[in-house]
C-alpha cells in the first residue's frame, strides 16, 4: 500500500497513523497533523526520526529501573535519575492522563560527541516541551536520554541548578525504550561495539490543548521577554 512519510510519522493512502500500530481510524492523522509542526522543529535540531504515538504504545516496565540501579554509574548522582526520577508505577500513573506523545531519535555517529549531542537533544526536546505548553498543550512534558550533563556533577542535596532545563530520561522513569521505539515505528536495536555510535531516545508527553488560555500564554510571555530585552 502506499504510503506518505508526514514529518516523520508514516501514514498511509488510507489516512490512518501507523506509529504505535497500524488503523485505528482518523484520530490518529489528526494527532499527526496536529502535531506536524512540533515534530519538523525536533528534525530541524536533529532528530533523525519523529513520530506520534498513542500513549498505550509507552511501555513501562519493573526490571527497567533495576537496570539503572545495577550497571549505570550515574545512579543516585542526579537529580533526574533513579532513586530520585519517578517509579516505574507513578510513570504508569503520569501516563494516565495524556492520550498521545512525540516520540524522537537522534542519532550520534561514532565520530560525534555523546556527551554534547545529549545535552542538546535534551535542550531540543524542551524547547519544543516549551512551544507546546505555550500553544495550549499546558500539560506537555519532555523525557529526554541518558544522564542528565547540564552540570559538570550534581549536588543531590541542593536544589537542581537548571530546573527549567533538567528533565528525566525514558529509561530514568522506568519506560522500556526499546519496545517503545518499536511502537513508534523505530527500529532499535542493540549497539555492539563503540564506533557503532548510538541512537538516543527522547519522548514529550502530550495532552489536549487548551486553546483558551495559549493566547494570553505567549501574550504573557511575549511581554516578559520584552522586558528582559531592554535589560
Amino acid at each position: 500500500m502506499p504510503a506518505d512519510t508526514y514529518a516523520g510519522a508514516v501514514l498511509p493512502a488510507g489516512g490512518n497513523l501507523l506509529a504505535g500500530g497500524a488503523g485505528r481510524g482518523l484520530a490518529k492523522r489528526r494527532f499527526a497533523v496536529e502535531l506536524a509542526s512540533y515534530l519538523t522543529r525536533l528534525e530541524k535540531s536533529g532528530a533523525a526520526y519523529t513520530s506520534v504515538i498513542p500513549t498505550s504504545g509507552v511501555v513501562t516496565a519493573d526490571w527497567v529501573r533495576l537496570k539503572c540501579q545495577f550497571g549505570c554509574g550515574a545512579y543516585g548522582t542526579r537529580l533526574t535519575c533513579p532513586p530520585y526520577s519517578p517509579t516505574p508505577s507513578l510513570t504508569n500513573g503520569i501516563l494516565r492522563p495524556f492520550d498521545r506523545a512525540i516520540f524522537a531519535a537522534f542519532k550520534v555517529s561514532g565520530s560525534q560527541s555523546e556527551k554534547g549531542m545529549r545535552r542538546k537533544m535534551r535542550k531540543s526536546l524542551v524547547a519544543v516541551e516549551r512551544e507546546l505548553f505555550l500553544d495550549g498543550y499546558y500539560s506537555a512534558f519532555a523525557m529526554a536520554f541518558g544522564p542528565c550533563n547540564l552540570c559538570p556533577s550534581c549536588d543531590v542535596t541542593e536544589d537542581c541548578k537548571y530546573p527549567e532545563l533538567a528533565r528525566p530520561s525514558m529509561e530514568a522513569c522506568g519506560i522500556d525504550v526499546y519496545a517503545t521505539a518499536r511502537n513508534a515505528g523505530f527500529p532499535l536495536t542493540v549497539v555492539r561495539d563503540y564506533d557503532e555510535g548510538c541512537v538516543m531516545c527522547g519522548l514529550i508527553l502530550v495532552g489536549k490543548r487548551d486553546s483558551r488560555g495559549a493566547k494570553s500564554a505567549r501574550t504573557r510571555v511575549g511581554r516578559r521577554e520584552k522586558r528582559n530585552a531592554k535589560r
